[in-house]
């Protein structure tokens, strides 16, 4: 018999809750928390029928997970594997994250009991990234406890004793003393196959006393149990066989048929060397209640939970890159309208200035303007937007195929292109209105402070493709006399021209300084490839601009310097360029300080 969540979901109604229901609720817990678990099932039952009765999907939730839990600690993993399933399902689908966790947790127990430890190990760690998003310590130390157990059954110890003194810590930091006493028991069991058993006795010993005080049965038979694994690995076989049978008494007292089970195996095992009849009664009781624990229902439950699990993984996977691909077509088709519209503008503009006086020099100038734009629409902006076509064929094709790694490698490198051809655009629109003098300015007093640092934030993708790191003094308030969007540009150019010849896992300063008493001195300085004393000459006298790739490839389209001149020439300032041949260059330019 298969367990599969109805596709009609409860959802709850807003009424006022009876006594008796809470009263249920107060009984189930309480019996939970004293052990009585066999009662605890009865109430949750009881809640579940209320709950379908009403639609009422936190009660429903509510009864899954105690009638997972407690099948669970009697023993019932056939009830417990179909109720926690049931649990994580409806909880899933309300996005719950503690039910789930709790779930998973619950599930990853009963993989482990049923020796499918590496299978648990992955459910305990999603369970624990759970709740270390959701800030819950007292529930990371369970986890860590849970995964400690797994990695013992693992074989690995180093990474058992690790999570096993996490876990204590944390509880030992919250204070919960049944807990502190589950967790001394998982450290004593990771000593114990470390073969220390001094350490793992005293562990075992204060694990038992915390039990003792709180009267928990269940808690003084997995010790008592452990005790006598210690003893016998030390072979005092009369301590052991003391131990093993006190485990049993306290296991028969909750009827936990687990439990019992283990203890059954443990008795048979120390004394078939030298008490052949009480090895075999105890074998025999071994053997029928094994059986009887998992059972060919209960793996195939098993099975069928961690096919959809993997299943639910994938598609969540499988969409996370659908939708980085739809991204990455908007930011195309972006660039391309912006392409197309630059082109309109240019024939307008080409139309206008054919209808004014001086048509043949006009005529000249806009020529040549056409010609220079028509070649870096040509080259710098229609050549790599072909590239990225090509590219997202060719994801969208392999993406399913293709490993993460290298999906999200793809998906940086069109995206760093698209800002880079954006940012090109607009320094086409500037350079276009400056040749044909529209470039208008206001004075105004702003924070020069804030206008740098938030015009490095617009390069943080190129930054991080190329591991380049910017030294900028952000914390010191520095007011400017000027015209705010051309210092913007100017700016935003030299960080991009340094960005472009830094290389890879460079530093980029940039430094406000006091020129004068009425002027501030704006540096930006890379370490770069620098530029030949020829180069620097052109810029100086011609205003030339190099059209030399960067230190990746990136393209010199020959403008960035160019607009940055042209800008501060008409806001009556001067730029300066200092640079060395594989050393890197510092451009800089005065403004003035905040009008008194």
């Amino acid at each position: 018999m298969k367990y599969f969540l109805t596709t009609i979901l409860f959802f709850s109604i807003f009424s006022v809750r009876s006594q008796t229901s809470d009263s249920l609720k107060v009984n189930m817990k309480n019996s939970f928390k004293k052990e009585d678990f066999e009662l605890c099932l009865s109430y949750a039952k009881q809640i579940l029928d209320a709950g379908v009765e009403n639609k009422d999907t936190a009660d429903i939730i509510q009864a899954y997970y105690y009638l997972g839990y407690a099948s669970q600690k009697i023993g019932d993993m056939n009830d417990g594997m179909k109720y926690s399933t049931l649990c994580y399902e409806l909880a899933s689908a309300i996005d719950d994250k503690e039910i789930v966790s709790s779930a998973l947790n619950n599930i990853g127990n009963i993989y482990m009991v049923n020796k499918q430890d590496s299978v648990a190990l992955v459910y305990f760690n999603k369970s624990l990234e759970i709740e270390r998003e959701l800030g819950r310590k007292q529930n990371q130390a369970t986890r860590l406890g849970n995964i400690s157990s797994a990695y013992i059954k693992l074989g690995e110890l180093d990474k058992a004793l690790e999570s096993a003194k996490q876990g204590l810590e944390l509880d030992l930091e919250i204070g919960r003393k049944d807990k502190i006493a589950i967790r001394y028991n998982q450290l004593g069991n990771v000593y114990l196959f470390m073969k220390k058993p001094n350490e793992a006795l005293d562990c075992q010993n204060n694990a038992f006393e915390y039990f003792k005080k709180a009267g928990s049965n269940y808690g003084m038979a997995i010790t008592s149990h452990a005790i006598g694994d210690i003893y016998d690995q030390m072979l005092d076989y009369p301590s052991c066989k003391h131990y093993y049978l006190q485990a049993l008494d306290y296991a028969q007292k909750i009827n936990n048929r687990l439990l019992i089970e283990k203890i059954y195996k443990s008795l048979y095992g120390f004394s078939r060397n030298f008490e052949p009849a009480f090895s075999l009664k105890y074998y025999e009781l071994y053997t029928a209640l094994k059986d009887s624990i998992f059972d060919a229902e209960n793996r195939q439950l098993l099975q069928d939970f961690q096919v959809k699990y993997e299943s639910k993984k994938k598609e969540l996977e499988i969409e996370r890159q659908n939708t980085a691909i739809r991204e990455t077509k908007v930011e195309f088709r972006v660039t391309m309208i912006l392409i197309i519209l630059l082109t309109i503008i240019i024939i307008l503009l080409i139309i206008y200035i054919k209808s004014v006086k001086n048509k043949q020099h006009i005529l000249s100038n806009i020529n040549e303007i056409k010609d220079r734009m028509l070649s870096i629409i040509s080259h710098d902006l229609k050549n790599p937007a072909i590239a990225e076509r090509n590219v997202l064929y060719q994801l969208k094709k392999n993406h399913k195929n293709l490993p993460d790694e290298e999906t999200n490698k793809i998906l940086d490198t069109v995206i760093n292109s698209s800002e880079t051809q954006i940012g090109l655009l607009n320094n086409l629109l500037e350079w276009t209105q400056l040749q044909i003098g529209k470039t208008e300015f206001a004075l105004i007093n702003f924070d020069l402070t804030s206008c740098i640092k938030d015009n490095i934030a617009l390069f943080y993708n190129q930054l991080s493709m190329k591991n380049i790191s910017i030294s900028f003094d952000e914390k010191e308030k520095k007011m400017a006399f000027s015209d705010i969007n051309i210092i913007s540009t100017v700016v935003r150019n030299l960080i991009s021209n340094a960005i472009k010849y830094s290389h890879e896992g460079g530093n980029i300063e940039i430094t406000i300084t006091d020129y004068s008493p009425e002027k501030y001195k704006v540096a930006v300085t890379d370490h770069g490839i620098g530029m030949p004393q020829s180069i620097i000459e052109d810029l100086r006298s011609e205003y030339k601009v190099s059209t030399r790739p960067g230190t990746s490839g990136e393209p010199g389209n020959g403008i960035g310097l160019g607009i940055c001149k042209r800008l501060l020439l008409l806001i009556k300032e001067a730029p300066e360029i200092e640079s060395e041949t594989g050393k890197g260059s510092t451009f800089s330019f005065t403004l003035n300080k905040k009008q008194q």
